[in-house]
């Protein structure tokens, strides 16, 4: 990938580790940090500490890429959160931790699991179910043993700092809560078992494999590849067009829309090995559309979800079917999931007609909300043969 993407003679897109940015860019980055960090102490009259940092470095992302500056967001994260700490400890408000006092305070007691109230046992067993599912929604797959004592832990802290002083006791991890979390996982796990969306674990060799592939598929008409920002005007087109983007009530024309629309692809495509890949047409070597795999959530599950956007051109040519269908043998082979989902809007017939040519079936309807918009969505869905 290049460094410098330019349209028209504009500079479109700049593609860098932090390690090769200029000292300028740098202290531009430095300056716009300051000038944030500023911003939200005047609006809300404190520091942003801990999650609060989060809206910092959202708004200073947000500048970064409308400049044209990409940096992979683990590296942005790791090096702009440096300077909100300084800035913080520079502040008047930031005040400095106190000394821990020489005094030794008496032990308070611990307890185990069994030894807390049935409702505070009913508390942590809830617990245990949200922090499954979260694991499960961030990894795609159901958590190994050596995730579980971690797990447990962590709800026994969250739960001593809080509850402690009631109950006049610390609670500690017992091999009664061990079965709680055994049984609660194993519960779970077969719930999704049931819809067919725990992926296959894929090894780590594997995945570098795949983040480094530009190529992902091939049919007879059509390769489907990574896209990239060079692939900038081809993605506005389709994103502009009100007919093409029907199902989403609304277009994306602005330079920061489109490019925040391939940085996500990018983004996915580092994180869950799949997103929306541009379809290139072999003949002509034109990307008429996006087809691809995401994850996403369906009525409270995380799913395998197949997309198809294509150019109006390109319509009833039958290339989204000829697409789908790869996409759909490519993610039952790589996650080894039992299922594949897409959702379509209940008017748009086109669409409904090509998730039944690959095999779709209906299983539903639900609310999916759109910038605030609640959309009526027909849930369609193939099994692994």
């Amino acid at each position: 990938m290049k460094n410098h993407i330019k349209v028209d003679g504009k500079l479109l897109q700049t593609n860098k580790k932090w390690s090769h940015l200029k000292n300028s860019q740098r202290s531009w980055i430095s300056e716009v940090t300051k000038e944030e960090h500023t911003t939200y102490v005047a609006e809300h009259g404190h520091l942003p500490m801990k999650k609060r940092k989060e809206d910092v470095l959202d708004r200073v992302h947000s500048r970064i890429v409308e400049r044209g500056i990409w940096i992979p967001y683990r590296e942005f994260r790791s090096h702009v959160s440096v300077y909100i700490d300084r800035l913080n400890h520079k502040s008047p408000l930031f005040t400095p931790p106190k000394k821990k006092s020489a005094v030794q305070k008496p032990k308070t007691p611990r307890g185990n699991f069994e030894d807390f109230p049935a409702e505070v046992q009913e508390e942590m067993k809830k617990s245990i179910v949200t922090g499954v599912e979260r694991y499960i929604g961030q990894s795609h797959r159901i958590p190994p043993n050596k995730v579980r004592d971690s797990e447990i832990k962590q709800l026994i802290r969250g739960f001593n700092a809080k509850r402690w002083k009631e109950y006049g006791m610390l609670m500690q991890s017992s091999d009664v809560m061990l079965h709680i979390y055994n049984e609660v996982r194993e519960e779970i796990y077969a719930g999704y078992s049931d819809t067919g969306v725990i992926p296959q674990k894929i090894s780590a060799s594997q995945r570098e494999r795949l983040r480094n592939q530009s190529v992902v598929l091939e049919t007879d008409r059509l390769i489907l590849r990574k896209m990239t920002t060079r692939d900038y005007m081809e993605v506005r087109e389709m994103l502009a067009d009100p007919e093409v983007m029907y199902s989403w009530e609304r277009t994306f024309t602005t330079k920061k829309e489109v490019t925040e629309w391939i940085i996500r692809q990018l983004r996915r495509y580092e994180k869950d090995l799949v997103g929306y890949f541009a379809a290139v047409e072999k003949e002509r070597g034109r990307i008429i559309g996006q087809i691809g795999l995401m994850w996403n959530d369906i009525q409270g599950r995380r799913c395998l979800e197949v997309g198809y956007i294509l150019n109006k051109a390109y319509w009833h040519k039958g290339y989204a079917t000829e697409g789908a269908k790869a996409c759909v043998e490519y993610g039952f082979e790589l996650f080894g999931v039992d299922k594949i989902y897409t959702t379509i809007r209940s008017e748009n017939l086109p669409s409904i007609a090509v998730a039944e040519r690959i095999g779709m079936v209906p299983e539903g309807e639900y609310i999916k909300k759109s910038d605030g918009k609640p959309m009526k969505h027909l849930i369609y869905a193939c099994t692994k043969k």
